[in-house]
């Protein structure tokens, strides 16, 4: 689960680093909105292993 997390990551900051290249505003949206899509993936893996973690302390 940690390496899907890592590429998840990963994957941000390339298209983090191809904002500064890109001036067109649409090819930018796009590029956000692939990034928040991201970011709601990371923090719902994130949050199922966290509690798949848990129930097995239990």
């Amino acid at each position: 689960m940690d390496e899907v997390l890592k590429a998840l990551i990963a994957k941000n900051n390339e298209l983090e680093s191809m904002k500064k290249y890109i001036t067109d505003e649409t090819a930018l949206n796009i590029i956000k909105a692939k990034q928040d899509t991201i970011d709601d993936l990371y923090e719902m893996i994130k949050s199922k292993w966290t509690s798949a973690i848990l129930s097995i302390g239990e």
